[in-house]
């Protein structure tokens, strides 16, 4: 610290050193005492003395965040600026502080990188106009896939909403093969257990809601390009959406087979056969001719 630094007015022939300056980034406070003594001591003329008066002392910075290390190992390892495909592990590193006066640029130097067995590199951190300042730095390049993530708990058997669902990046390593990676691969199903925050999601842990119960009436329907048609039937199976059940024509007495298309609704299956009820084993007659 100089005189300068606590009086105005100073030129270069009566500066001079005062002592040691804050820390980086830190300051202090040179009480009105500490400042009249000083100004005796160097034969200043000041007027404004008095023991009320203070002054604080701050030793600017600047700080080279972690982020910013970040980007410059991105580039120097020739990775993509932004990218959810590839995350850097950096080992043990804070950000780095240095004076503001200093008009060097950080930049690295002896990088080694290994992308081609475990993805480790090692690098220095330094300073042009600076050589004095060196730090070394360590880590790993892990290559990532953007996954489904649960914000919240959902219990089974209950409904996946929107805001149930994060993406985030998880390391391309032991994910399954069903992993879901978009909102609208999970919105609208149903948990097939109770699934946990932070968990990835699988295909395999949903269902989609049941939307044909078992006896429940529903409309059959048979469509080619030149017709529709339709008629009543009662499911003799619960099915989900594009599921196949089997269905009751109770006019026909028949049973036919279709695919869940909607509340209610089946389509019947080009092609299929219906299949004549046995008279002994008429599924209509748990619940009465229709």
């Amino acid at each position: 610290m100089h005189l300068s630094d606590i009086f105005d007015g100073i030129d270069k022939e009566q500066d001079t050193e005062l002592g040691d300056a804050p820390e980086l980034g830190q300051s202090y406070v040179v009480s009105g005492t500490q400042l009249t003594a000083i100004a005796a001591q160097f034969n200043l003329d000041w007027p404004d003395a008095s023991p009320l008066v203070s002054t604080t002392i701050t030793r600017d910075a600047r700080i080279f965040s972690r982020e910013e290390i970040l980007a410059l190992l991105r580039t120097s390892l020739g990775l993509p600026a932004a990218s959810m495909d590839t995350q850097i592990e950096l080992n043990d590193t804070k950000p780095l502080v240095f004076p503001r006066e200093q008009t060097a640029q950080p930049y690295l130097k002896d990088v080694v990188y290994t992308p081609e067995s475990n993805g480790a590199f090692s690098a220095t951190l330094a300073l042009d106009q600076f050589p004095s300042f060196e730090f070394p730095l360590s880590g790993r390049v892990v290559h990532t896939r953007s996954v489904l993530v649960l914000r919240r708990q959902v219990l089974a058997g209950n409904p996946i909403q929107l805001d149930d669902l994060e993406i985030l990046a998880r390391r391309d390593t032991n994910l399954p093969a069903d992993i879901l990676h978009e909102s609208d691969e999970a919105v609208g199903f149903t948990a097939r257990t109770t699934l946990m925050v932070g968990q990835p999601l699988r295909a395999s842990q949903l269902v989609h809601p049941i939307l044909i119960e078992k006896n429940a009436p529903i409309v059959m329907s048979f469509v080619t390009p030149a017709m529709r048609v339709t008629a009543t039937g009662v499911a003799l199976e619960s099915g989900s959406r594009n599921e196949t059940i089997r269905a009751v024509n109770p006019s026909a007495h028949v049973i036919i087979v279709g695919r869940v298309v909607d509340r209610a609704q089946i389509e019947i299956l080009p092609g299929s056969t219906p299949i004549p009820m046995d008279q002994h084993t008429d599924p209509l007659n748990k619940f009465g001719r229709l």
